[in-house]
């Protein structure tokens, strides 16, 4: 489920077959992920570009009230404010492993 399309219309994303499952998910044939995926470097750039940009896009034109909102593909388990605060942290940890792997490469040379 991609939290960007929680957070951006309140229902779960489209399971993308071309994004690899990542490493903690253990049925994503299950979930139509194609275990053998290796897109390139310029393809998850796009689609990223794309997703951050949706997002932007929700976040300038919603109303303070909206977050307050509960998100029905998730059973009402999270508000719009939850799932925004859900997509951001994504967003720091990605950041995070990205700077940790780009070190690992720089000092291998």
């Amino acid at each position: 489920m991609s939290s960007a399309n929680v957070v951006r219309e309140g229902r779960p994303g489209a399971v993308r077959p071309d994004r690899p499952a990542p490493h903690f998910v253990t049925n994503g044939a299950e979930l139509g992920l194609d275990l053998d995926a290796h897109p390139s470097s310029d393809a998850v750039l796009t689609a990223r570009d794309r997703a951050n940009n949706r997002v932007r896009t929700f976040l300038a034109g919603i109303d303070p009230s909206d977050l307050e909102r509960a998100c029905a593909p998730l059973g009402g388990e999270f508000s719009v404010l939850g799932a925004v605060q859900n997509v951001i942290f994504e967003e720091w940890a990605h950041h995070e492993y990205v700077v940790r792997d780009l070190a690992v490469l720089e000092r291998a040379g």
